[in-house]
């Protein structure tokens, strides 16, 4: 399987490497992270990871399916429409804190392409419950204001010290 490269600066480029593991071959190439700011004040990071194409339209998802996660809403996920990079509202993949395990990101998949959504968001991610050493992208994140302490003791989890 091809792997799309992710930017290693980012604060949750650990995570993102980590999702795409857990995700195999349901993760198409054509995802991507990357930590920048739509407003201009707040710096977001986000992970989009697409469904491999065909696995979501023999799910029934016939223009595809994509993941979506940031810092503040965690992981949702949305159908790809007929209109060449639309999607539709992003809907809510799994009740948690907005870094849940990988493996838990893998069951929701699965149960997203079993079920066609109807037994989707899934329970509530339990926390990561780890001890982890913040990286310093995390600590500047952390220090401007992006990132809760949290939520980056959440992704450190993942990095590699």
């Amino acid at each position: 399987m091809n792997t799309p490269s992710f930017p290693t600066d980012v604060p949750h480029a650990a995570y993102a490497k980590a999702i795409m593991t857990a995700l195999g071959n349901l993760a198409d190439p054509d995802s991507w992270a990357e930590f920048s700011s739509d407003n201009g004040e707040v710096m977001l990071m986000e992970i989009v990871i697409t469904i491999d194409p065909a696995r979501a339209a023999a799910a029934g998802w016939h223009h595809g399916l994509i993941l979506i996660w940031d810092q503040t809403m965690g992981w949702e996920w949305a159908y790809k429409t007929a209109q060449d990079g639309r999607n539709s509202e992003p809907r809510v993949l799994v009740y948690g804190p907005p870094v849940i395990d990988p493996v838990h990101i893998r069951d929701a998949v699965d149960m997203l392409l079993s079920s066609g959504g109807e037994r989707i968001p899934t329970g509530k991610g339990p926390r990561q419950g780890l001890t982890a050493t913040l990286t310093p992208a995390l600590i500047k994140a952390m220090e401007d204001g992006d990132i809760d302490r949290q939520a980056a003791l959440d992704l450190a989890v993942y990095a590699t010290p």
